[in-house]
């Protein structure tokens, strides 16, 4: 049996993901080494400007990693059977391990550990 089009398109967004959050902290943690090497040359003001691009970077990366895990493919709830995406901050608030995330069905309301799984074409 061959890959379907959601198996490739959920592949290539897991890649894009792992991508940018791998620059990004790279990106993050090459900052604060160039901070702390250069602390003594830099002034005020470009201290500043690099603590917020390095937020800015991480927040990206925090930010693309979390809508990553939430979108791609879906929970399943087998209360009601049936398949969700949890908004943003239901997401962000939740215990994740590995596949599993405590969250509650927004059908029926049961808070649980529900297991993500592939979507269904």
């Amino acid at each position: 049996m061959g890959k379907t089009y959601v198996d490739v398109s959920n592949k290539r967004k897991i890649m894009c993901t792992a991508v940018i959050s791998v620059i990004s902290i790279v990106l993050f943690i090459s900052i604060i080494i160039i901070m702390h090497k250069y602390k003594e040359s830099l002034s005020v003001p470009a201290i500043a400007a690099l603590i917020t691009l390095d937020l800015v970077i991480f927040l990206i990366g925090f930010w693309t990693a979390m809508q990553g895990g939430r979108t791609i493919g879906c929970f399943y709830c087998r209360n009601c059977d049936k398949e969700f995406v949890p908004s943003a901050m239901a997401y962000m608030r939740t215990a994740h391990i590995f596949r599993v995330s405590y969250l509650k069905c927004p059908r029926c309301g049961k808070k649980s550990w529900f297991k993500k799984r592939k979507t269904e074409s």
